[in-house]
């Protein structure tokens, strides 16, 4: 069962995180205008995926198709409107700690009919590298991502500044850096994102809403946990999937960066500040 659901999942699911900003846009990326139909794909991509996701798990488990593509597709689309509160954490104070919490109930919810548990059998939200888990049977359980909390102590190591408050507001450790990011290839970048942890440069407008959409599509994986085994408090699954998917626009960048589709999703859902 877990492999049919991680095959499945790997070719369908679209929409995950990791590098921000550069220079030149390409025109899909530089026309603003398109907005609103760009975030009307995203509504459809994600309540879409999760029906799908959710019927896979139901049909394989033995509840049938029907009873996971419903409950799939509210999960993706409380996803959905998760992401469009939060994306206004520039704008908004603490919306990016409410998006962030309603991101995590779809995203517990596609989970949940995945494996055919009760509706709201399970919820799991995260800080920073930390996974709470709240089940109906199991009780409260604390877990730790391995690879947000490397990039935490990346963070201080180079010197980039904890922001307090920016965390208190978007339900996760964030950093300021005031020089860009520079990648294996020389492109320049003025935010990052790896796991649940962002950076970014608070003199570009709309890179924290844009990092922030990241570490929100992480989340949406947090099903990939279950299907890898657990080591110890720490668990990978989704952090894995999230650095398999994103492989190709960090191998390439370039095109390749700006039509990833967790790419297209960030900057489709971005809001500047003031």
């Amino acid at each position: 069962m877990k492999t049919v659901i991680s095959s499945a999942a790997l070719s369908l699911t679209l929409l995950l995180s990791n590098m921000s900003k550069a220079d030149d846009f390409p025109e899909h990326i530089a026309d603003r205008t398109n907005y609103p139909r760009e975030r009307a794909i995203v509504f459809g991509a994600n309540a879409g995926i999760g029906a799908i996701l959710g019927c896979l798990g139901a049909q394989i488990s033995g509840d049938g198709c029907l009873e996971g593509l419903w409950r799939g597709g509210i999960g993706g689309t409380i996803t959905y409107f998760g992401m469009e509160i939060g994306s206004r954490d520039e704008q908004v104070p603490f919306s990016g700690l409410v998006g962030r919490g309603i991101n995590d109930l779809g995203a517990s919810i596609v989970s949940n009919a995945i494996f055919s548990r009760g509706f709201l059998e399970r919820y799991e939200t995260t800080f920073g590298p930390l996974v709470f888990s709240i089940d109906s049977n199991y009780g409260f359980r604390t877990y730790i991502q391995p690879l947000a909390t490397g990039t935490v102590i990346y963070h201080f190591i180079v010197g980039h500044d904890f922001s307090l408050m920016d965390s208190i507001e978007d339900g996760t450790l964030v950093f300021r850096m005031y020089e860009p990011s520079v990648s294996r290839t020389g492109s320049a970048s003025a935010g990052t994102t790896n796991s649940t942890i962002p950076a970014y440069m608070p003199s570009q407008p709309a890179t924290r809403s844009h990092e922030n959409i990241h570490t929100y599509q992480l989340s949406r994986m947090r099903w990939a946990d279950e299907l890898v085994p657990q080591v110890w408090i720490f668990r990978y699954g989704a952090e894995a999937l999230s650095a398999l998917l994103s492989l190709p626009a960090n191998l390439f960048e370039g095109d390749a960066y700006y039509y990833d589709p967790f790419e297209m999703e960030a900057y489709a859902m971005e809001r500047p500040g003031h």
